[in-house]
């Protein structure tokens, strides 16, 4: 049998560095690959990773959409 890994909420929280009340959210929604074990929540490894490849460029995941600005890009309001 293949052994899978598998991540919590907190674990998955941390890794995506978003509030578990996101992840919450996105569960309750279906809008995220998790496998419920009782009342708790766990989450493939591998799918997270297939799941983010196909959120690339999507609003809903924000850190994408960061662009570091340069200092010459940045205007002051006097």
């Amino acid at each position: 049998m293949n052994r899978r890994d598998f991540m919590t909420v907190d674990e998955l929280a941390e890794y995506l560095k978003v509030n578990k009340s996101w992840i919450y959210d996105r569960t309750y929604q279906n809008t995220i690959p998790c496998y419920r074990v009782g009342k708790l929540l766990r989450f493939d490894n591998s799918e997270i990773e297939h799941w983010l490849r196909g959120k690339r460029n999507v609003s809903d995941i924000k850190i994408d959409n960061l662009k570091v600005l340069d200092k010459a890009e940045v205007k002051y309001d006097e």
